[in-house]
């Protein structure tokens, strides 16, 4: 039995790791003999953990065939085989699956959260640009934060002002994410920014007086631009 036959026979094993192993190292070899039994493994295998590995390996090959499974994946019971399913749909970077990627961001499980907001950055699209907006008042701390790098290089549109003015100004934030709403909102022209920034000129904490300030000073170049 020669190399490829042995890794797929592997696939039937009832021991876990020996499945495991044989698709990690499947999706390195990345040849495209293994595609079809990948996914069989992706749909068919009892154990979350294959079901997940069998996502992760499916996204290191560029193949059409896989887009209908992996979205199939996203509504895995498993919270791990959606976020890799959605990670492996992130590298198409077709416009067609943001829809999906969208409803990553509505999911339970902050982990799938997360990986959709880092998917979504990618996209100059106004309906993912909301969706990551609507995520600056989630309940999980990491997810605000990668939604507010994602915005700092996504499409910029007044609905997210609101929401960055509100992070900007809460004492509750980290401040490295009230300084990357700061950056954002730099980036739009509008009297409430410059009314936010003004007054907090005057904050008793230091930190929050350099913010306005600096932010005062971007606003200030940009629109002398």
């Amino acid at each position: 039995m020669n190399k490829v036959d042995k890794l797929i026979s592997s696939l039937s094993s009832p021991a876990f790791k020996k499945r495991r192993n044989a698709i990690r190292k499947m999706g390195k070899i990345g040849d495209s003999i293994f595609i079809e039994h990948l996914i069989l493994a992706f749909g068919g295998d009892d154990s979350w953990g294959i079901r997940a590995e069998a996502a992760k390996a499916l996204g290191m090959y560029a193949d059409d065939r896989l887009i209908e499974p992996l979205i199939t994946g996203t509504q895995d019971e498993s919270r791990f085989v959606r976020a890799e399913s959605i990670t492996a749909l992130g590298r198409y970077n077709d416009e067609y699956l943001i829809e999906h990627l969208i409803k990553g961001t509505q999911d339970k499980s902050e982990l799938v959260r997360r990986v959709s907001v880092v998917e979504l950055r990618k996209y100059e699209d106004y309906k993912a640009t909301i969706a990551v907006v609507k995520l600056l008042q989630d309940k999980d701390e990491l997810v605000v934060g990668l939604a507010l790098i994602a915005l700092h290089s996504m499409k910029k549109i007044e609905e997210s002002i609101e929401p960055l003015l509100f992070l900007y100004s809460n004492e509750n934030m980290k401040p490295e994410d009230r300084t990357t709403a700061g950056w954002i909102l730099a980036d739009f022209s509008d009297e409430r920014i410059i009314a936010y920034a003004t007054r907090f000129k005057s904050h008793r904490k230091r930190f929050m007086r350099k913010s306005a300030k600096e932010l005062l000073q971007r606003l200030s170049f940009k629109h002398s631009l």
